[in-house]
This record gives structure tokens, C-alpha cells and sequence, in this order.
């Protein structure tokens, strides 16, 4: 048993020295996920309050309920259902 656990001891720091050497490399990567993120964001915020407020006109307009549901707003139009 004392062999066993100490096989995994050393797999275990083999593991550990693999991982800490990616370090660099997932730093990296997260880095420029961020750029990815920040970039893209402003023109897809933009898009979907333009489209927001388009769904809002024409919810006004034609009336309906308007709910509330895990933070997004949905509109169901009654066309005269009892």
C-alpha cells in the first residue's frame, strides 16, 4: 500500500509540473479572450437595443401583456381569445 500512495504522489506532482507549465499559455489565451470580448461587445449591445426598442414600438403599438420572465421581457398579443 505504501508503494501505491507513494506512485501516487509522484503522478500527482507530474501532473501538477504539467499543468503549471501551461500556465503561460492559458494566461495567454485569456488574454486575448478579453480583447475578443471587449470588442465585440459595444456592436452587439448596440444591435440588440436597437432591436429592443423595435419590439418595444411595436408592442405599444399594437398593445398586448407584457411579462416579466428570468429577467427578459415577452409580449404575447391577445387577439381575442376568452
Amino acid at each position: 500500500m505504501a508503494a501505491t500512495l507513494e506512485d501516487i504522489r509522484v503522478r500527482n506532482r507530474q501532473l501538477a509540473q504539467a499543468n503549471m507549465s501551461r500556465q503561460d499559455a492559458i494566461n495567454e489565451v485569456r488574454n486575448q479572450l478579453a480583447v475578443v470580448k471587449s470588442s465585440e461587445y459595444t456592436a452587439i449591445r448596440a444591435r440588440f437595443n436597437e432591436l429592443h426598442g423595435r419590439q418595444d414600438a411595436v408592442v405599444g403599438k399594437l398593445g398586448g401583456l407584457v411579462f416579466k420572465v428570468g429577467g427578459c421581457r415577452w409580449s404575447v398579443l391577445l387577439w381575442g381569445f376568452a
